[in-house]
Protein backbone atom coordinates (compact mmCIF):
# COMPACT_ATOMS: atom_id res chain seq x y z
CA UNK A 1 0.00 0.00 0.00
CA UNK A 2 1.45 3.38 -0.70
CA UNK A 3 1.63 6.11 1.40
CA UNK A 4 -0.33 9.16 0.86
CA UNK A 5 2.13 11.67 -0.49
CA UNK A 6 1.04 14.57 1.88
CA UNK A 7 2.06 11.63 5.19
CA UNK A 8 4.26 13.29 7.82
CA UNK A 9 6.73 10.32 9.42
CA UNK A 10 5.70 10.14 12.78
CA UNK A 11 8.22 10.96 15.64
CA UNK A 12 8.41 8.97 18.88
CA UNK A 13 8.54 11.70 21.63
CA UNK A 14 10.03 9.30 25.11
CA UNK A 15 9.17 12.91 27.05
CA UNK A 16 5.55 13.63 25.31
CA UNK A 17 3.41 11.81 28.67
CA UNK A 18 6.05 14.08 30.85
CA UNK A 19 5.89 18.28 30.36
CA UNK A 20 8.18 18.64 32.91
CA UNK A 21 11.00 16.70 31.56
CA UNK A 22 10.27 18.08 27.97
CA UNK A 23 11.12 21.28 29.43
CA UNK A 24 14.22 19.97 30.67
CA UNK A 25 14.99 18.55 27.40
CA UNK A 26 14.01 21.35 25.08
CA UNK A 27 16.54 23.86 28.01
CA UNK A 28 19.29 21.07 27.40
CA UNK A 29 19.10 21.23 23.91
CA UNK A 30 19.01 24.95 23.18
CA UNK A 31 21.96 25.72 21.39
CA UNK A 32 25.39 26.14 23.61
CA UNK A 33 22.98 25.29 26.60
CA UNK A 34 25.79 24.04 28.17
CA UNK A 35 27.15 27.87 28.74
CA UNK A 36 24.36 29.05 30.25
CA UNK A 37 24.87 29.50 34.40
CA UNK A 38 21.95 27.81 35.64
CA UNK A 39 22.45 24.71 32.96
CA UNK A 40 23.20 22.61 36.05
CA UNK A 41 20.40 22.95 38.09
CA UNK A 42 18.11 22.08 35.06
CA UNK A 43 20.71 18.59 34.20
CA UNK A 44 19.91 18.05 38.19
CA UNK A 45 16.33 18.27 37.64
CA UNK A 46 16.28 16.46 34.33
CA UNK A 47 17.73 13.40 36.23
CA UNK A 48 15.15 14.03 39.76
CA UNK A 49 12.33 12.84 36.89
CA UNK A 50 14.06 10.50 35.50
CA UNK A 51 16.26 11.02 32.55
CA UNK A 52 19.59 8.77 32.33
CA UNK A 53 22.51 10.90 32.64
CA UNK A 54 24.03 9.33 30.02
CA UNK A 55 20.92 10.79 27.87
CA UNK A 56 21.55 14.32 29.16
CA UNK A 57 25.20 14.87 28.52
CA UNK A 58 24.47 13.27 25.11
CA UNK A 59 21.76 15.96 24.64
CA UNK A 60 24.20 18.85 25.86
CA UNK A 61 27.07 17.40 23.57
CA UNK A 62 24.97 17.66 20.77
CA UNK A 63 23.36 21.38 21.13
CA UNK A 64 27.03 22.92 21.53
CA UNK A 65 27.89 25.07 18.88
CA UNK A 66 30.50 27.46 20.82
CA UNK A 67 29.05 30.57 19.46
CA UNK A 68 31.42 32.26 21.96
CA UNK A 69 34.76 30.16 20.97
CA UNK A 70 33.67 31.97 17.44
CA UNK A 71 33.70 35.03 18.31
CA UNK A 72 36.88 35.34 20.37
CA UNK A 73 38.14 33.49 17.02
CA UNK A 74 36.87 36.59 14.95
CA UNK A 75 37.92 38.90 17.38
CA UNK A 76 41.47 37.52 17.03
CA UNK A 77 41.48 37.84 13.06
CA UNK A 78 40.11 41.34 13.31
CA UNK A 79 43.19 41.89 15.58
CA UNK A 80 45.49 39.96 13.19
CA UNK A 81 44.37 41.99 10.33
CA UNK A 82 45.24 45.51 12.13
CA UNK A 83 41.93 46.79 13.82
CA UNK A 84 42.68 48.12 16.97
CA UNK A 85 40.83 46.56 20.31
CA UNK A 86 38.93 49.72 20.00
CA UNK A 87 37.76 49.25 17.24
CA UNK A 88 36.67 46.08 17.68
CA UNK A 89 35.03 46.69 20.63
CA UNK A 90 33.27 49.53 19.13
CA UNK A 91 31.74 47.20 15.99
CA UNK A 92 30.85 44.30 18.63
CA UNK A 93 28.71 47.08 20.26
CA UNK A 94 27.30 48.61 17.54
CA UNK A 95 26.11 45.33 16.29
CA UNK A 96 24.79 44.55 19.61
CA UNK A 97 23.24 47.58 19.39
CA UNK A 98 21.15 46.87 15.85
CA UNK A 99 20.44 44.12 17.13
CA UNK A 100 18.98 44.77 20.19
CA UNK A 101 16.91 47.33 18.42
CA UNK A 102 15.75 45.05 15.93
CA UNK A 103 14.30 42.76 17.69
CA UNK A 104 13.28 43.89 20.90
CA UNK A 105 9.80 44.04 22.02
CA UNK A 106 8.49 46.81 24.16
CA UNK A 107 5.36 45.41 24.56
CA UNK A 108 7.03 42.23 26.08
CA UNK A 109 9.92 44.14 27.98
CA UNK A 110 6.51 46.08 29.90
CA UNK A 111 5.07 43.06 30.37
CA UNK A 112 7.82 41.49 32.03
CA UNK A 113 8.66 44.15 34.48
CA UNK A 114 5.28 45.33 35.02
CA UNK A 115 4.97 42.05 36.30
CA UNK A 116 8.33 42.39 38.36
CA UNK A 117 6.58 45.50 39.48
CA UNK A 118 9.43 47.31 37.99
CA UNK A 119 9.30 50.87 36.17
CA UNK A 120 9.23 50.65 32.34
CA UNK A 121 11.93 50.55 29.88
CA UNK A 122 12.59 51.65 26.46
CA UNK A 123 15.39 50.03 24.13
CA UNK A 124 16.88 53.58 23.35
CA UNK A 125 17.46 54.06 27.11
CA UNK A 126 18.64 50.96 28.32
CA UNK A 127 21.13 50.28 25.03
CA UNK A 128 22.76 54.06 25.18
CA UNK A 129 23.26 53.20 28.66
CA UNK A 130 24.91 50.09 27.82
CA UNK A 131 29.22 50.30 28.52
CA UNK A 132 30.60 46.58 27.83
CA UNK A 133 34.42 47.87 28.34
Amino acid sequence: MAEAPDAEPYEYDPYADNPELRECVNALSARDAILEPGIAKTFEQFLDLGGKEKEGAHILAESYVGLPHVLNVMIEWLHVAGYRKREIQAMVEDHLKHLITQHFDPKKADLIFTEEGSVRVTVENGVATINYS
